[in-house]
């Protein structure tokens, strides 16, 4: 397997798993009784939990050379993008500055000629 395939795949494996992270996080401060609207909060731990899920199956299919894999890795790297944007215009650089630097490493890598040679052939 090409390095930049292996290195997007454990890029992509990382972020799912401080999005599962992020999920845990937000379903123990609902049961501490820190969260002041429930329901959003339960939104956005199960978005974070499918999200984090999603990416470490996609992540499973870039190791294993599946084609299918890197699209939508690619636009979920794309939509991470804004994301990281409006955490630091939300005053969050210790979090936004992570998305961008991981969804643009992901991007690059993706697009190398290596792991472009290694993802079409299949």
């Amino acid at each position: 397997m090409p390095r930049p395939v292996r290195q997007a795949a454990l890029i992509t494996t990382l972020e799912g798993a401080l999005l599962l992270g992020v999920a845990v996080y937000l379903v123990i401060q609902i049961l501490a009784g820190s969260v002041a609207q429930i329901a959003n909060a339960l939104v956005v731990a199960a978005l974070a939990a499918g999200a984090g899920l999603l990416l470490g199956f996609l992540a499973r299919g870039l190791v294993r050379l599946r084609a299918w894999a890197r699209s939508p890795v690619v636009v979920l790297q794309v939509v991470f993008l804004p994301v990281g944007v409006g955490l630091l215009r939300a005053n969050r650089p210790i979090f936004g500055i992570p998305v961008l630097v991981l969804a643009a490493a992901v991007l690059y890598l993706l697009f190398t000629p290596p792991a472009r040679l290694a993802l079409d052939r299949r």
